[in-house]
């Protein structure tokens, strides 16, 4: 593990967590039982802020789709990562562990095993810890290709998050009890994690790539930095970095006769927000703009 991956965080009191599973995995509930709304919640004076990958890990996305969405979530915790939780309702599936290691290979490194919690989902027994030791270990069984990553983990927790759309007032009752307690699991756990952020190199390299080459491209203009983020944030493909340098140019180049920065933006973000479709495509869109 090497110490340049970390920065020592005593002083911030926000933490980001990723969170990544397949649909179905009881992901977004998870998601809304942590923080109830606007992806944010406190612990004592600590903001954690919670980034769902929303389409990573799911089978009816395209491998450009995921690409999409991993240069997305780098640019998303371009400050760096406190907690990767990796959810799962039970065995993981062929796309969870290609999709874990493009996580892993493009974004961050080895070391993000070390920042990353198993939350098991959709277990009725969480609370007896011997069944959670039992089903941790079956786990291993069931997922070789993924032993490591589950034995030398942050940790594994096992939760129950179930779906509250039912009219029984015994089993709702029940339902909110598990829910609340599984809350207090998570919680607990996120107390107990150490206070430092872990910020690869690469992930650091690949959001300054797209970020220094931006503001090469922009001399002698004044630009809202705001919806630059905004833009760039929608576009951060981790293959697409030259189509977008592409575009940025053929925009900077227009906009000297652009009639007002709002027009100029609203062009650069809908270009931009095309840049994961076909190069053809978006270039084209672009040259309509520029003989305009």
């Amino acid at each position: 593990m090497s110490n340049e991956n970390y920065i020592d965080v005593n002083s911030n009191n926000e933490k980001n967590i990723l969170i990544f599973g397949r649909t179905g995995s009881g992901k977004s509930t998870l998601g809304s039982v942590l923080v109830n709304k606007n992806g944010e919640f406190m612990i004592g004076d600590i903001k954690y802020i919670v980034i769902d990958t929303i389409g990573i890990g799911d089978t009816k996305k395209n491998e450009k789709e995921v690409l999409y969405k991993l240069g997305e979530a780098a640019h998303k915790i371009r400050d760096g990562l406190n907690q990767l939780f990796f959810v799962s309702s039970g065995r993981f599936n062929e796309e969870e562990i290609y999709t874990y290691n493009l996580l892993k290979d493009f974004i961050f490194d080895e070391d993000v095993v070390k920042h990353t919690t198993i939350v098991r989902t959709k277990f009725e027994n969480f609370n007896d810890k011997d069944e959670c030791y039992e089903d941790q270990e079956r786990m291993i069984k069931e997922n070789i290709q993924l032993e490591n990553v589950i034995r030398f983990c942050n940790k594994v927790i096992h939760v129950n998050n179930p779906q509250m759309n039912i009219k029984d007032k015994g089993r709702l009752d029940m339902y909110k009890k598990d829910s609340e307690d599984s809350r207090s699991k998570l919680l607990m756990h996120l107390g107990s994690c150490n206070n430092t952020l872990y910020k690869p190199k690469k992930l650091d390299s690949l959001n300054a790539r797209i970020g220094n080459r931006v503001i090469a491209c922009l001399p002698g203009f004044v630009l809202d930095v705001h919806m630059i983020e905004e833009a760039i944030s929608q576009v951060c493909c981790i293959f697409y970095w030259d189509l977008f340098l592409d575009l940025i140019t053929y925009i900077v180049h227009t906009s000297s006769s652009s009639s007002g920065d709002e027009d100029r933006f609203k062009c650069t973000e809908t270009l931009l927000i095309n840049t994961h479709f076909q190069k053809e495509h978006a270039l084209k869109q672009c040259n309509q703009h520029i003989n305009q």
